[in-house]
Parts: C-alpha cells; sequence; structure tokens
C-alpha cells in the first residue's frame, strides 16, 4: 500500500512541476540552447525529487504489497 501513496505523491509533485514548466514559457524557447540546457536541468531535479519521494513514503521495501 506505501507503495501507492508513494506513486501518488509522485505523480501529484510531477504534474506540479509540469504545470509550472507549462507557464514559465518552457515550450516556447525550445530553440535557445539556454532554456534547453535549463529544462533539462529541471526535468533531472524533478525525476531526482520523485526518486526521493518514492524511497522516503515507501521506505526499505517498497514493493511489498502484503505482509506475510
Amino acid at each position: 500500500m506505501t507503495t501507492l501513496k508513494a506513486v501518488l505523491l509522485m505523480a501529484m509533485w510531477t504534474a506540479a512541476a509540469g504545470w509550472g514548466l507549462v507557464h514559465v514559457g518552457v515550450g516556447a524557447h525550445f530553440r535557445d540552447p539556454l532554456w534547453a540546457v535549463g529544462t533539462a536541468v529541471a526535468f533531472l531535479v524533478v525525476w531526482m525529487v520523485d526518486f526521493a519521494i518514492f524511497f522516503k513514503v515507501a521506505g526499505n521495501r517498497p514493493w511489498e504489497w502484503f505482509k506475510t
């Protein structure tokens, strides 16, 4: 069950970050190298925060659905 909670939190974080990037205007500047590098760094940060959220919420046993 913790895996489901972690995935939902990750989805909410990713959606919020995506919303922010769209409203900053990332899509309008895709040909500018500086914007491209900034967008790539932003995507990496979002990805790393997703990993941190997942392992913080799911703990040491993320894929254990039922206790035996």
